[in-house]
């Protein structure tokens, strides 16, 4: 009799932890599709086109500000704007490199993928630094021009 107590006791526990470990797989495959859906079908290389559009955003205020009355703050609130979109971007990228990363099958594409993400980011990353640099000139050029 005790035998089979604990026998039905132990089926019971296991059925708790099935149950337990198909809801948690639910709520997992909900979110990934929500991450799928906030994508917006932007692929890998077109978030290195956006990022390459972002390198000459120093210029392009440079040019906006040109002999016009435009204060430092101007200039630091079109920066976060900026900033925004960036990060934004950003979270884009981290999104399509994780799913593009689940979907592959076999190690030797994992690894193929992650020497041409890693080649991607830091030119990415490059470009980014850049604009940093930029801007951090653009500031103090107005400055000294204040």
């Amino acid at each position: 009799m005790w035998g089979a107590l604990l026998i039905g006791s132990g089926v019971w526990s296991v059925m708790a932890a099935v149950l337990i470990w198909l809801l948690n797989r639910k709520k997992t495959k909900a979110e990934e599709r929500n991450i799928n859906a906030n994508t917006e079908n932007l692929s890998f290389d077109q978030a290195i086109v956006i990022g390459n559009e972002h390198k000459d955003i120093a210029k392009y205020w440079k040019d906006q500000f040109a002999g016009a009355n435009k204060t430092i703050e101007d200039l630091k609130k079109l920066v976060e704007d900026q900033g925004v979109t960036i990060r934004e971007m950003n979270e884009k990228i981290e999104i399509l490199l994780r799913r593009d990363f689940e979907k592959t099958k076999t190690i030797e594409d994992q690894r193929r993928n992650l020497l041409r993400w890693e080649d991607n980011s830091v030119r990415l990353g490059a470009i980014i630094k850049e604009k940093d640099r930029q801007i951090s000139d653009l500031f103090k050029e107005l400055e000294s021009k204040e």
